[in-house]
């Protein structure tokens, strides 16, 4: 799993990169690639991570859409 955490890390940088590591997860992977953060309270699967990584930025997303709103900032069309 270090390889996942140094594309976390990576991504920031480049997210075309990350992307194509994304698409190149197996399910079976997804399923039962286990990333034991124990030490911090939880064990997930790989699947389970990036949906929780993705939850997480949607929302500070909507946050931040809600503090520029507060401020009577115009806001981006993000959301369908």
């Amino acid at each position: 799993m270090k390889e996942f955490l140094s594309c976390i890390r990576y991504m920031k940088i480049n997210p075309e990169e990350f992307m194509k590591y994304i698409r190149s997860i197996s399910i079976y992977d997804l399923e039962n690639a286990v990333i034991d953060l124990s030490d911090v309270g939880y064990v997930r699967t790989l699947g389970d991570m990036f949906l929780r990584i993705d939850y997480h930025e949607s929302v500070h997303t909507g946050q931040l859409l809600d503090y520029m709103r507060t401020m009577g900032i115009d806001r981006p069309k993000i959301w369908d």
